[in-house]
């Protein structure tokens, strides 16, 4: 948790769990999903646990009392990641059927679809200030949004389109090369947010700078 207190584990049983984190002591077994637990995130604050998990849902629970909150439904597949905003009041989360969904982080109602990757998204993550989200998928791409229109502002890697191509001539690609020629699975900010670095599959590491002002014409669809 935020604050080193607690411990959050999941895993193939469809269980999460919440420990002691100073004496190990098991407080809360969070059951409620039906398979394999895949991610779990604190809430900025500690007081909320986000899990997703292979049935197909994403879960919201109550950490100080181990209780459950909210269940996510919508996604057509597995739900392979989920992320809360900086101020906790936007949850994003993204599966094995292709799409990123927007959820109010006080409620779990649904906010918005974002579309536009052509394979499984692996990882969602909010930017440090939390006005942009980033997305990583196995079609070998990294995609900025933004949080309030829900579209593309900037892509890191291979360009399918010709909106996608512009996109990709306004990213500050470190070494001038094309991006990752494999799945990408993971992505991390710098503090400030002016870089984000992204591994994949082709063994490779990719720095890039952040561009979230860019004007397009297309977007989510």
């Amino acid at each position: 948790s935020p604050d080193g207190t607690l411990v959050a584990t999941a895993g193939a049983d469809s269980l999460a769990m919440l420990w002691d984190a100073k004496s190990g002591e098991l407080l809360y077994k969070l059951a409620g999903h039906t398979d394999a637990v895949l991610s779990l995130t604190f809430s900025p604050d500690g007081s909320k646990l986000l899990t997703t998990s292979a049935d197909g849902t994403a879960r919201i629970w109550d950490t100080r009392k181990g209780t459950p909150l909210e269940r996510l439904t919508g996604h057509r597949n597995l739900v392979l990641s989920g992320a809360f905003s900086p101020d906790g009041n936007r949850i994003v989360t993204c599966g094995a059927d292709s799409t990123i969904k927007i959820w109010n982080g006080k409620s779990g109602g649904w906010v918005q679809n974002l579309r536009g990757h052509q394979g499984i998204v692996r990882k969602v993550l909010f930017t440090p200030d939390g006005s942009s989200l980033a997305s990583v998928s196995a079609d070998y791409t990294a995609r900025m949004w933004d949080v309030e229109t829900g579209r593309i502002v900037q892509i890191f890697g291979g360009a399918a389109s010709a909106t996608e191509a512009w996109l990709r001539a306004h990213s500050d690609q470190g070494g001038g090369t094309g991006g990752h020629a494999g799945e990408v699975f993971d992505i991390t900010f710098s503090k400030d947010g002016q870089y984000a670095a992204t591994v994949g599959t082709d063994r490779k590491a990719y720095f890039w700078r952040v561009n979230t002002t860019a004007t397009v014409s297309a977007g989510s669809s």
